[in-house]
């Protein structure tokens, strides 16, 4: 006689899902879908059986997954993907989440960089476990997630994506974001489109960059190093009108005025006309 059995598939979206009793019960699925092997007396079941039916479980395991547990697995890693007990091991650690957790989880999240569609799939996992509705989870995650990566980035995708009057989509964004340079990761794990302090600004058809401010106590004495002037006769930090040399020479009563200092590059203040 042959066992009809069923199971559904795994939907974390739709609410809270106990992880671990449905692979208990999804490998009671598939062992009840595969003929019964004779085991003789005192026999027991070897490494490569056991492995034999790992291999099982997970080539079906994907037939059986939705949502975004589907898109989990989807993105873990090649060389865990391949190894059943580490895969469930890894989706029932993700997806075994209280309420206060998943909203601390949720409302704290930053986007890392490890890709567009597996964090997605994992604030969707959160939204799952407080019980919001699948049709109710976009806006919520397109607003968590715009707060998640880089103002710049954020707005560089609401100038991309968002049209006047009319709101925008969550497939839409990530689609875009998925081949946003800016959101990619340089050499030293940073996103792109950070700038950095002193950073080039583009500006009417040449480059301009954006000069220190000064500290509080610099305008408290009324400093400002991007004002700073340099006297032509000595090179000081003053004017030419204030120079000691250009003082002590109009005391002494020389019209010419002095010779600038050596290496100054500097010529007389005054010179003959040319004939």
């Amino acid at each position: 006689m042959k066992l009809k059995v069923d199971i559904d598939k795994l939907n974390v979206d739709s609410g809270f899902v106990d992880v671990r009793r449905w692979f208990n019960r999804y490998e009671l699925y598939i062992d009840a879908q595969r003929p019964i092997q004779e085991v003789k007396e005192g026999e027991t079941a070897t490494g490569n059986d056991r492995l034999e039916k790992e291999t099982i479980y997970l080539r079906y395991l994907p037939l059986h997954l939705t949502g975004s547990i589907l898109c989990c697995f989807e993105e873990l890693e090649e060389a865990d993907s391949r190894n059943y007990p580490k895969v469930k091991e890894l989706l029932i650690s993700y997806y075994s989440t209280d309420r206060s957790t998943a909203y601390n989880r949720f409302v704290e999240s930053k986007y890392t960089g490890t890709g567009i569609d597996l964090y997605i799939a994992e604030m969707r996992k959160y939204l799952g476990v407080l019980g919001i509705r699948r049709e109710s989870q976009d806006p919520l995650l397109l607003e968590q997630f715009l707060r998640s990566i880089p103002e710049s980035c954020a707005m560089e995708l609401r100038s991309r994506c968002g049209k006047e009057g009319d709101e925008m989509e969550l497939s839409a964004v990530t689609q875009v974001a998925r081949t946003l340079r800016s959101l990619q990761l340089d050499d030293r794990g940073k996103f792109v489109g950070l700038a950095s302090p002193g950073s080039v600004v583009a500006g009417k058809g040449r480059d301009h960059r954006r000069p220190s401010r000064p500290s509080q106590d610099e305008r408290k004495a009324g400093k400002n190093p991007a004002k700073t002037v340099a006297c032509f006769a000595c090179n000081g930090e003053h004017r030419m009108c204030d120079c000691p040399i250009m003082q002590a020479f109009r005391a002494s009563g020389n019209a010419s005025g002095p010779l600038s200092p050596a290496g100054s590059g500097m010529g007389p203040s005054t010179n003959p006309v040319q004939h």
